[in-house]
């Protein structure tokens, strides 16, 4: 495998290019549903620019991040099935998602 940025050499365990320090997509599926669960809910210029992108790592930033807690979270778990829970989250994830790229 290689890097995408450098073309260096990567092994399997590698998250990160040790050239370059670009990161190494762990599974490429994967970050295409998340960059369409992003483009349903964040500003088109937004997407444009995380596409466009392969990597954000050099770009430093402020950030405001965002901690959600679930209530009762042991009932949660036992009473409804993994698949269900899942989707409950991500449903609760993306109206939180609109209400966050609003600001």
């Amino acid at each position: 495998m290689k890097c995408v940025n450098c073309q260096s050499k990567l092994s399997d365990s590698d998250h990160i290019c040790k050239i370059c320090g670009t990161p190494v997509a762990v599974n490429p599926a994967m970050e295409d549903l998340y960059f369409s669960r992003l483009a349903a809910n964040a500003p088109a210029a937004f997407v444009q620019k995380m596409r466009a992108a392969p990597y954000m790592a050099k770009e430093r930033r402020m950030v405001t991040a965002l901690m959600f807690s679930v209530a009762n979270v042991d009932d949660f778990t036992k009473t409804i099935p993994d698949e269900e829970r899942t989707n409950l989250l991500n449903q609760a994830l993306d109206r939180f998602a609109k209400i966050i790229f609003e600001f």
